[in-house]
């Protein structure tokens, strides 16, 4: 069991990481554009992870080359999704090396709070996924996601972690400027089952331009 937070973060702390949060891990400034001045949108990991367990956990996409593959994600692969690997200092010895499910069970029952994962220094990556992740479920709408981008980590300007064999995207507007929000796919090659890599905003377009694109005939 993960057990509670040893500290509760000072005022002071909170304001801190929160106007360092407010700027975000990819560079953005000021609010974001569906961020904290709409109540309307979700503000919180838990509200978050109770979407999340509500939506349709698989997805068979085909491609205009023929190429077809399930998406299929579990209850455990939120914990990547909305960057929680990311986080360190008071919460790392609650969430690094835990069993994904143990913590999430941690934030269901309250013994991990927002306030506890807001002061954490590295909280500003996993904000900047809380308030876009109104929009996930957009990315399965052929509507909205009309490419799925044949992702080479090698053709991205300057240098990225960042590995995937598909890359679905949506065209934000971004306080920063014009942006996308990105969902990195890896695919078993040998039953075509597709998983998440991960999930977050960006300004600019490097992560695309240069990239090889299918595109997609049929989700469902």
């Amino acid at each position: 069991m993960v057990g509670a937070l040893s500290r509760a973060p000072t005022n002071a702390v909170k304001q801190e990481k929160r106007t360092k949060a407010n700027e975000g891990a990819s560079g953005f400034r000021g609010a974001f554009c569906c961020g904290r001045g709409n109540k309307d949108n979700m503000q919180t990991v838990l509200e978050c992870l109770r979407s999340y367990k509500q939506m349709k956990k698989d997805y068979t996409f085909t491609l205009k080359s023929g190429v077809q593959f399930t998406l299929r994600f579990t209850y455990d692969q939120f914990y990547h999704i909305i960057g929680l690997q990311h986080l360190r200092g008071d919460t790392k010895m609650h969430v690094k090396g835990k069993p994904k499910a143990s913590v999430l069970k941690a934030i269901e029952r309250g013994e991990i709070t927002q306030e506890q994962l807001e002061a954490d220094p590295n909280y500003s990556d996993v904000y900047e996924r809380v308030l876009y992740f109104d929009y996930f479920e957009r990315f399965f709408s052929k509507d909205i996601c009309s490419r799925a981008y044949m992702f080479n980590p090698d053709l991205v300007p300057g240098y990225t972690l960042v590995k995937g064999k598909y890359l679905l995207c949506q065209k934000m507007a971004l306080p920063a400027g014009a942006g996308y929000l990105y969902l990195f796919l890896g695919l078993d090659e040998d039953d075509r089952a597709a998983y998440i890599c991960t999930f977050f905003p960006g300004t600019g377009n490097r992560f695309v331009r240069d990239q090889k694109w299918d595109d997609i005939e049929e989700i469902r």
